[in-house]
């Protein structure tokens, strides 16, 4: 059962992506779900592509995810490593900290 919809992020004019609370088993979790709008319909229809995740492990699985978009930007902008960036951003603030 739905607790509660957050506002739908729109992907495409006839796909969007949805965030919502949901109720199972007297536990709850983060439903991300893309969504679809058929031309014969004036409503949107889940699909089968997202992730359900327990309440608890949601941030856990965000930061992770958040890691590895990082690491991907990283290398898609040319660099060997994250942690060698990080190493160098930490160094930096220490020097501007002296």
């Amino acid at each position: 059962m739905t607790v509660k919809d957050f506002t739908p992020i729109q992907k495409t004019e006839d796909t969007q992506i949805r965030v919502a609370l949901k109720d199972y088993k007297n536990s709850q979790y983060v439903d991300i779900r893309q969504w679809w709008k058929p031309e014969d319909k004036d409503e949107y229809l889940p699909t089968k592509n997202g992730i359900t995740i327990p309440v608890k492990d949601t941030l856990d699985y965000l930061n992770e995810f958040v890691e590895q978009v990082q690491m991907i930007q990283f290398a898609l902008n040319g660099g060997e490593s994250p942690e060698e960036d990080l190493a160098v951003n930490d160094t930096l603030g220490k020097l501007q900290d002296d």
